[in-house]
C-alpha cells in the first residue's frame, strides 16, 4: 500500500506546521477536525475556537496511534518469524543429535518413522548396567516445568547416569540450547512420566538393554 504525502496547508483534516505521511487506510481513519469539533457542545465557557483546538489536539494523538499501529504489527511479525526459525532449529537439533533415539519410544527400530506428535515422550525401555537401571525421561513434561533460563543453566552443568550423553549438551552454545527449549515447549506437555531409576541391587520390571561392566583398568 503506497503512502500518501499530505501537504500542510491550513485546511480541515491537516495539522499546522507539520507534514504527515500516512497510508490511505490511516488517512480514512483520521476524521476531519472541524467535523469532530462540530460534535462537541459550545457555550459561554467553551467557544467554537477553543473546542476546535481541543479537537485538533485529540486528533493529533489519534494520528500518532494510527501511525504506530503498523510498526507494532511489524514488530510482532518479525518476532513471530524469529520464533519460527528458533523452533525449526530446535527440530533440526532433536533429529540430528540423537534425542529421539532414546526419548522417543520405538524411534530407532522404526528408522525414525514416528509421528512428531509422539516425539520425546520418554520410554519404558530400561538401560541397565553397573549404575542400575535408567529410563529415558519424558522431555516434554520436564521442559514444561522449567523456564528458559533454568533450562540453559541446567543443561550446561548437569551430569546424568548412562546412557545419556550429557557432555554433548555442555558443548552446545546457548542459542542451540534455547532452540531445543523452544522446540520442546512448542510440542507441548503430553504423556506420563518415565519409570523411576532402579538401583543396581534391584531387578527392574519390564524390558531392558543390558550394558556389560566396563573392563578393569
Amino acid at each position: 500500500m503506497r503512502a500518501q504525502l499530505v501537504p500542510t496547508e491550513n485546511k480541515p483534516g491537516t495539522f499546522r506546521n507539520e507534514r504527515e505521511i500516512r497510508s490511505p487506510d490511516q488517512a480514512a481513519r483520521v476524521p476531519d477536525a472541524n467535523q469532530f469539533a462540530s460534535m462537541l457542545p459550545t457555550d459561554g465557557v467553551f467557544n467554537r475556537s477553543t473546542v476546535l483546538k481541543v479537537a485538533e489536539t485529540v486528533l493529533a494523538a489519534c494520528f500518532l496511534v494510527a501511525m504506530a499501529h503498523p510498526a507494532m504489527a511489524d514488530h510482532k511479525l518479525s518476532s513471530g518469524e524469529s520464533d519460527t526459525r528458533e523452533i525449526e532449529r530446535g527440530r533440526y537439533l532433536v533429529k540430528t543429535s540423537g534425542c529421539n533415539d532414546c526419548h522417543t519410544a520405538g524411534y530407532a527400530a522404526a528408522g525414525g518413522k514416528i509421528p512428531e506428535s509422539q516425539w520425546l515422550l520418554g520410554d519404558t525401555l530400561g538401560w541397565r548396567g553397573p549404575w542400575g537401571t535408567t529410563y529415558p525421561a519424558n522431555l516434554r513434561l520436564f521442559m514444561h516445568s522449567l523456564t528458559q533460563d533454568h533450562w540453559v543453566q541446567f543443561s550446561k552443568s548437569f551430569q546424568s547416569r548412562p546412557p545419556m550423553p550429557w557432555w554433548l549438551l555442555h558443548d552446545m552454545n546457548r542459542p542451540d540450547r534455547e532452540a531445543l527449549y523452544a522446540y520442546v515447549r512448542w510440542l507441548g506437555p503430553a504423556g506420563g512420566p518415565a519409570p523411576s531409576f532402579v538401583p543396581p541391587d534391584q531387578e527392574p520390571v519390564g524390558a531392558v538393554v543390558r550394558f556389560p561392566a566396563p573392563p578393569n583398568k
